[in-house]
Protein backbone atom coordinates (compact mmCIF):
# COMPACT_ATOMS: atom_id res chain seq x y z
CA UNK A 1 0.00 0.00 0.00
CA UNK A 2 1.16 3.50 -0.69
CA UNK A 3 1.06 4.66 2.91
CA UNK A 4 3.46 6.84 4.83
CA UNK A 5 4.12 3.83 7.06
CA UNK A 6 5.27 1.65 4.15
CA UNK A 7 7.51 4.43 2.84
CA UNK A 8 8.94 5.03 6.31
CA UNK A 9 9.61 1.33 6.81
CA UNK A 10 11.29 1.10 3.38
CA UNK A 11 13.47 4.16 4.07
CA UNK A 12 14.60 2.86 7.46
CA UNK A 13 15.39 -0.57 5.95
CA UNK A 14 17.75 1.23 3.54
CA UNK A 15 19.52 3.00 6.40
CA UNK A 16 17.86 6.40 6.01
CA UNK A 17 15.98 8.65 8.41
CA UNK A 18 12.74 10.54 7.86
CA UNK A 19 11.96 14.17 8.60
CA UNK A 20 8.52 15.78 8.39
CA UNK A 21 7.79 19.31 7.18
CA UNK A 22 4.53 21.21 6.95
CA UNK A 23 3.77 21.21 3.22
CA UNK A 24 2.22 24.67 3.32
CA UNK A 25 4.49 26.59 5.69
CA UNK A 26 7.71 24.59 5.34
CA UNK A 27 8.15 24.35 9.12
CA UNK A 28 10.02 21.32 10.42
CA UNK A 29 7.50 19.28 12.41
CA UNK A 30 9.86 16.37 13.13
CA UNK A 31 13.63 16.26 12.73
CA UNK A 32 15.21 13.24 11.02
CA UNK A 33 14.38 10.06 12.92
CA UNK A 34 13.71 6.35 12.49
CA UNK A 35 10.91 6.36 15.09
CA UNK A 36 7.55 5.75 13.38
CA UNK A 37 5.51 7.08 16.32
CA UNK A 38 7.24 10.47 16.13
CA UNK A 39 6.79 10.57 12.35
CA UNK A 40 3.12 9.61 12.60
CA UNK A 41 2.43 12.23 15.28
CA UNK A 42 4.04 14.93 13.12
CA UNK A 43 2.08 13.83 10.03
CA UNK A 44 -1.19 13.89 11.93
CA UNK A 45 -0.53 17.34 13.39
CA UNK A 46 -1.51 19.05 10.10
CA UNK A 47 -3.54 18.13 7.01
CA UNK A 48 -0.66 18.04 4.52
CA UNK A 49 2.99 17.24 5.13
CA UNK A 50 6.14 16.54 3.21
CA UNK A 51 8.02 13.39 4.20
CA UNK A 52 11.72 13.94 3.53
CA UNK A 53 13.97 10.87 3.28
CA UNK A 54 17.44 11.80 4.49
CA UNK A 55 20.91 10.32 4.52
CA UNK A 56 22.03 12.14 7.65
CA UNK A 57 25.65 10.98 7.43
CA UNK A 58 26.06 12.47 3.94
CA UNK A 59 23.67 15.34 4.78
CA UNK A 60 21.67 14.61 1.62
CA UNK A 61 17.99 14.49 0.79
CA UNK A 62 17.33 11.18 -0.95
CA UNK A 63 13.64 11.65 -1.77
CA UNK A 64 10.43 13.37 -0.72
CA UNK A 65 6.74 12.54 -0.66
CA UNK A 66 3.57 14.54 -0.09
CA UNK A 67 1.33 13.07 2.60
CA UNK A 68 -2.29 14.21 2.88
CA UNK A 69 -4.27 13.16 5.93
CA UNK A 70 -7.38 15.29 5.50
CA UNK A 71 -10.41 12.94 5.23
CA UNK A 72 -8.19 9.86 4.90
CA UNK A 73 -8.28 6.92 7.32
CA UNK A 74 -4.52 6.42 6.90
CA UNK A 75 -1.57 8.56 5.96
CA UNK A 76 -1.56 8.18 2.16
CA UNK A 77 1.32 9.14 -0.08
CA UNK A 78 -0.41 11.32 -2.66
CA UNK A 79 2.59 12.54 -4.66
CA UNK A 80 6.36 12.15 -4.68
CA UNK A 81 9.50 13.12 -6.50
CA UNK A 82 10.70 10.88 -9.29
CA UNK A 83 14.03 9.29 -8.36
CA UNK A 84 15.63 5.85 -8.10
CA UNK A 85 14.73 5.48 -4.40
CA UNK A 86 11.04 6.11 -5.06
CA UNK A 87 11.02 3.76 -8.06
CA UNK A 88 12.41 1.03 -5.77
CA UNK A 89 9.69 1.77 -3.20
CA UNK A 90 7.00 1.63 -5.90
CA UNK A 91 7.97 -2.00 -6.57
CA UNK A 92 7.17 -2.88 -2.94
CA UNK A 93 3.63 -1.47 -2.90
Amino acid sequence: MNTAYSLHRFAVSKGYKVAIRCAEEGDVLQKSTTDWRKVKDAIESVCMTQMVIRDVEKKETIAWALIITHDNPEEWVSDYGCCEFMREWEKTI
